[in-house]
């Protein structure tokens, strides 16, 4: 999933962010008097996604995950061969010419880099 697309405008994470934005705009109750707390969890890719939903929104009142998936690419790499993680891996090794690139956009799209998000509001 990481690696669909290189490009910001189209990248799969890009989309997915805000489909769950979306998620959580809808659960909001329009009634002001309810309480509007919402509460996020995931594992992994989802777990994820809450993080970037906390600097997407404001909200959540918690966010829980375990073991967040897209956190720190770079750092999972150099730490893993796995799966999912042995796809990036490869495609470093096969498309040396656009690892700087992903690493662009992984920068700019993932939850690590909540700043960013905080713009998109």
């Amino acid at each position: 999933m990481a690696l669909r697309g290189l490009d910001p405008h189209t990248y799969y994470y890009r989309r997915l962010y805000m489909d769950a934005y979306r998620v959580i705009e809808a659960a909001k109750s329009p009634r002001p008097w309810i309480n509007n707390k919402i509460a996020v969890t995931g594992v992994s890719q989802s777990g994820g996604i809450g993080i970037a939903m906390s600097g997407l929104t404001d909200h959540l009142s918690t966010v829980m995950p375990d073991v967040p998936y897209t956190c720190d690419f770079p750092r999972a790499v150099r730490l893993t061969d796995e799966m999912p993680y042995h796809a990036i891996s490869r495609f470093q090794k096969v498309h040396r010419d656009k690892t700087r690139q992903f690493l662009e956009i992984y920068h700019i799209l993932t939850e690590c880099n909540l700043q960013y998000a905080q713009m998109l509001r």
